[in-house]
C-alpha cells in the first residue's frame, strides 16, 4: 500500500503519467474510504485527464462526506473538497476562483495542529499570482512560506518558485 501511494505521487507530480496514477488512486480510495487524501488524488487525476463527469461525481461524494460525517473528519473532507475545486480552477486558468477557494481553506486552517492546511493553499495562491503575471504578490507568498517554522514540505517549492515561476501546467497545482 505504501508503495502504491508513492507511485501515485511519482506518476502525478514527477513523471506526469496521470493514466498510471488513476487506477492506483481509485484502488486506494476504494480500499480506504475514510481517507480523503486518496479521493482527492483520484479527483486530481480526473481533472488532469479531463474526466469531467467522474470529477463531478467524486466532488459530490466528498461534499456528501462533509454533511454525513459529524466528527472532526468533516473539516478534513471539507478542506479536500475545497482543494479539489481550487485545483480545477488552477488547471483551467480561473485563478481568482481558485484563490477564493484557497482562502476558504486558510480560514479553516489551524497552523499548529495541521500546518499543511495553512501552507499549501498559500503556495498555490502564490503560484496562481505567478501564472497570472503578478510576480510581486507571488514572491510575497513564497517568502512568507520560507520564513514559517513549519513549512509542511512546501518550502522547497517556494524556494524553487522564487528562482523560476511555475508553468501554467505545473503538476503541483494539484497537490
Amino acid at each position: 500500500m505504501e508503495a502504491k501511494s508513492h507511485l501515485i505521487h511519482i506518476y502525478l507530480f514527477i513523471e506526469s503519467d496521470i493514466k498510471k496514477a488513476l487506477p492506483l488512486a481509485a484502488e486506494l480510495a476504494d480500499r480506504f474510504q475514510n481517507n480523503p487524501r486518496y479521493r482527492f488524488l483520484e479527483g486530481v487525476c480526473d481533472i488532469r485527464l479531463n474526466r469531467e463527469i467522474e470529477y463531478k461525481d467524486l466532488l459530490k461524494y466528498i461534499l456528501k462526506k462533509t454533511d454525513t460525517d459529524k466528527t472532526f473528519m468533516s473539516s478534513i473532507w471539507k478542506a479536500r473538497a475545497l482543494h479539489l475545486e481550487a485545483a480545477t480552477f488552477l488547471f483551467n486558468g480561473r485563478f481568482h476562483d481558485a484563490r477564493r477557494k484557497l482562502n476558504e481553506i486558510l480560514l479553516l486552517a489551524n497552523p499548529s495542529s495541521d500546518p499543511t492546511m495553512a501552507v499549501w493553499p498559500l503556495l498555490k495562491i502564490g503560484m496562481s499570482y505567478d501564472i497570472e503575471g503578478d510576480r510581486t504578490k507571488a514572491m510575497d507568498c513564497y517568502h512568507h512560506i520560507i520564513h514559517l517554522k513549519n513549512g509542511a514540505g512546501a518550502q522547497f517549492l517556494a524556494k524553487k518558485y522564487l528562482q523560476n515561476p511555475p508553468d501554467s501546467d505545473d503538476p503541483f497545482l494539484g497537490y
